[in-house]
């Protein structure tokens, strides 16, 4: 399948357990949130880096944005468990560091709105990774 905005082939509708028992996930909006997300990170490291000169908002902008894009390719590579956990795993971390921000300056950007971000990119993939396990099993 392809997405109509980038064309980015997304393999996540056929999941398989660890036994290699297909497990279908139709219309699994994970691959397109990793992607979103991915360029919610690089765009805010680029924004840190130019509006406050801020050369670790930008690394870190963008290591992370490369993390998620690593977890997207995990899933298109056929390892959706793999790729999602880790993309969970991620946006936890990066859930608590932006909450950590936000109740310290109580400024709605960004540690507010990554806050929120990251804490509905945990629910997307969290669910997705449940209900690809319950089908599968």
């Amino acid at each position: 399948m392809t997405d109509r905005a980038g064309g980015l082939s997304l393999i996540a509708e056929r999941f398989e357990d660890q036994t290699g028992t297909p497990m279908t996930m139709p219309g699994s909006i994970a691959p397109i949130t990793l992607a979103l997300y991915a360029l919610l990170l690089a765009v805010g490291g680029v924004m840190g880096f130019l509006k406050a000169r801020s050369g670790h908002s930008l690394i870190a902008g963008l290591a992370s944005a490369t993390l998620a894009l690593i977890c997207l390719l995990i899933v298109e590579l056929g390892r959706p468990v793999v790729g999602l956990g880790m993309g969970v795993a991620l946006a936890l971390i990066l859930l608590g560091f932006f909450a950590r921000r936000f109740t310290k300056n109580r400024r709605f950007m960004p540690g507010g709105l990554m806050s929120l971000v990251s804490l509905v990119v945990v629910v997307i993939l969290a669910a997705t990774l449940v209900r690809g396990n319950s089908e599968g099993g």
